[in-house]
């Protein structure tokens, strides 16, 4: 089985499509492969649509075939993500995970490794690990990545919940839309990472927690779900035949 996360690891480019770009693709859409001539729009010269031809492939979204041009894998991932009436691509709930690390002290207290933000978004804010899932990425192989990326620690890991999280503005438009994987973390290993230029890390005790006035305004309830009962969560991993 292919590593999907290594099949899409070369440099992502932020793309921007103009109009002929995208009527390009829509073809390609509907079939597996075209000629020249039937990608080409019957108003524009060769010349003109050969710099857009070749823009595509440059971006990595199109290749030459023996007998025209097909998408390439990371072209057909980026059609998938296309409104097919405009060929914009659609916005989608982003998927992240959370890590709470847990250990009992030398007194035999409960304590909770926090992070506190030293940039913007949040500066001076405090809570757990997160980070986004990356393509082709497991849940537990993201949690275990950003954790030993921020914390420089590893451990045991136990997916506790799920939660999908949605958040207007006061104006009434959506600015956030997230899915959200929630690890707890115990026997942890490691030489702990206190600062970095971004965060500073430390282990707190959880007796004290709803004391901090400068906690994450959703950090609790995120304590409290994942101390529940673990729950089941299935993720199916196969060859894509016929993509």
């Amino acid at each position: 089985m292919l590593d999907c996360a290594q099949s899409y690891s070369h440099k992502k480019m932020e793309i921007t499509l103009n109009d002929y770009q995208k009527r390009i693709l829509k073809v390609l859409l509907y079939t597996p492969r075209a000629k020249f001539s039937e990608l080409q729009p019957e108003e524009m010269t060769s010349k003109h649509f050969n710099y857009h031809l070749h823009k595509l492939i440059e971006y990595q979204l199109l290749e030459k075939a023996d007998s025209g041009y097909i998408l390439t894998e990371s072209g057909k991932e980026y059609v998938g993500r296309l409104d097919e009436k405009t060929m914009d691509l659609e916005k989608q709930p982003k998927v992240s995970i959370a890590i709470l690390a847990t250990r009992t002290n030398s007194s035999g207290e409960s304590e909770y490794l926090l992070s506190k933000r030293l940039k913007q978004p949040y500066f001076g804010k405090v809570g757990g690990f997160t980070g986004k899932v990356r393509f082709g990425e497991t849940f537990e192989a993201a949690a275990r990545r950003e954790f030993l990326e921020e914390s420089g620690l590893t451990g045991d890991f136990r997916l506790a919940k799920f939660t999908r999280k949605i958040a207007y503005d006061e104006k009434g438009a959506c600015i956030q839309d997230q899915l959200m994987f929630f690890f707890r973390v115990t026997n942890v290993k490691g030489e702990l990472i206190t600062k970095t230029p971004e965060q500073e890390n430390f282990w707190y005790p959880e007796a004290a927690l709803h004391k901090r006035k400068d906690l994450f305004n959703t950090f609790l309830q995120f304590v409290a779900l994942v101390k529940q009962e673990n729950i089941e969560i299935m993720e199916l991993i196969t060859n894509a035949e016929g993509y």
